[in-house]
């Protein structure tokens, strides 16, 4: 601050000696001084105090050093820092643990049911069974024909908590077609299947997969939560047949617990994100990968977040690309509140340099009592958010953000009607006509059935504040 006040010390004695003759034009080019050396010495101070953390934190690679950024900052601050996190919100201060947050947001209480009509569709539903967890298999669109897949059992009916499906019956997997946008949906039994409804073993990709052909899809499975290895398949003519099971590499983790979230980025180039065991072998730790030549190699690329600590668990993230190259990925969250409680949560995270260094985001962190989450980037550009809320009243939820994910809009219930917390686990398409179709396994008073349904809804309807 001492040199910056004698610069304008001596910039004041240089316009009065040039400019006696000249007595208005002298105070308002003194004004205009000192003014410039205001905001100088503002944009310096911030640079000092905000973005340096910054600068060494993403040069060294390494989680060490955060300082909570204010947007307005940031944006005031813009050209310092443009190639480093944009205008997005701080991440968290490196005093906060992962599993011991000091500082969260609260459920929102206030929750708006959409003013108007959406269409609620039953995909599968039968007596006696238990059909759940769309997110553990994906889903997929081409206009108006989508698929998503879901496991298929039965009921326990002796069962009194956590999910209740019968072990000691056959559990299948199943997938869903819908050819006219969702309203009406067949059942198909996977092509990867055989007649005993086992899958093959995996074996090694030879021939690299072209990311971009026009009816490609792609799966994920895993053998195991804790210490099995996951493979994959893909699709060149929308889900029918399925080349695979190909296996992926370890990581030089414990245990790999994928689930489908890719991002294509060129014929053979993708971005894919998996759940890996913690070091200690227990459940789990988002992580960033990518392969370059067509699925027959992958790259570990970086850990999304720290490693939870003790019972906690990070898993099931949804990742979007935002328009400044960077990566934004939503995570289901679990760990101790500071009060011992235990606490589930969705939390966000943002990696400005393509999968390698995450930061953690102040928002969405939403308080849902444990669903994944699933974004999706809409035709327009905003980006939609749905998820679960295994808090009363049971239902499905939504957020939507217009400005690349650095706000986030009010909370909007797709439904509220749900039996008991065993729902969600979300997946979402836009049709060609713009409107959603956003898949759960759901359950209803006076039924104990689980079924597979679907919400068709407006996003246009729903106006962000």
């Amino acid at each position: 601050m001492k040199w910056r006040l004698l610069f304008f010390r001596e910039n004041c004695r240089l316009l009065v000696k040039r400019n006696k003759r000249h007595p208005s034009l002298l105070l308002y080019i003194l004004i205009l001084t000192f003014c410039t050396q205001v905001v100088v010495a503002q944009t310096m101070s911030l640079h000092e105090q905000s973005i340096k953390p910054f600068v060494a934190t993403l040069e060294t690679g390494r989680l060490q050093q955060f300082k909570i950024i204010k947007r307005a900052d940031f944006l005031r601050s813009a050209p310092l820092a443009e190639n480093i996190l944009m205008s997005w919100n701080a991440v968290v201060n490196r005093e906060e643990e992962y599993g011991r947050i000091s500082k969260y947001s609260q459920p929102i209480k206030n929750a708006r049911q959409n003013p108007y009509e959406m269409e609620h569709v039953i995909l599968y539903k039968e007596k006696n069974r238990f059909a759940g967890w769309p997110a553990n298999f994906g889903i997929w669109s081409w206009g108006d024909e989508i698929v998503t897949g879901f496991f298929l059992g039965y009921h326990d009916d002796s069962r009194k908590t956590g999910h209740p499906i019968l072990k000691s019956s056959p559990q299948v997997i199943r997938q869903a077609r819908s050819r006219d946008g969702g309203k009406t949906w067949i059942i198909e039994k996977p092509g990867f299947l055989d007649e005993n409804e086992k899958e093959k073993s995996p074996e090694v990709l030879q021939v690299a997969i072209n990311f971009t052909h026009p009816d490609f899809a792609f799966l994920v499975r895993f053998e195991s939560v804790y210490k099995g290895f996951s493979y994959f398949y893909y699709s060149y003519d929308r889900c029918r047949t399925w080349k695979g099971p190909f296996k992926l590499p370890g990581f030089n983790r414990p245990g790999i617990f994928g689930r489908t979230d890719y991002l294509v980025n060129s014929e053979n180039d993708m971005h894919a994100f998996f759940t890996s065991a913690k070091d200690n072998g227990a459940e789990g730790w988002p992580i960033a990968t990518r392969t370059t030549d067509g699925g027959k190699t992958w790259q570990f690329l970086g850990g999304i977040g720290q490693q939870p600590k003790d019972s906690g668990f990070s898993i099931m993230s949804s990742t979007v690309r935002l328009k400044s190259n960077s990566l934004l990925s939503i995570v289901r969250r679990k760990g101790i509140s500071e009060d011992g409680a235990k606490r589930l949560w969705l939390e966000s995270f943002l990696s400005p340099d393509n999968g390698y260094t995450w930061y953690k985001l102040e928002e969405p962190t939403i308080n849902n009592n444990g669903n994944p989450p699933h974004m999706i980037r809409l035709k327009g550009g905003r980006i939609v958010l749905t998820y679960g809320h295994r808090d009363k009243p049971y239902g499905i939820r939504a957020r939507i953000s217009k400005d690349e994910g650095l706000t986030w809009g009010n909370e909007y219930i797709l439904r509220n009607d749900g039996n008991s917390w065993d729902l969600g686990y979300t997946r979402t398409v836009q049709r060609s006509d713009g409107k959603l179709v956003t898949t759960y396994y759901f359950n209803v008073a006076g039924a104990k059935e689980r079924h597979i349904a679907a919400t068709i809804w407006d996003p246009e309807m729903v106006q962000p504040q």
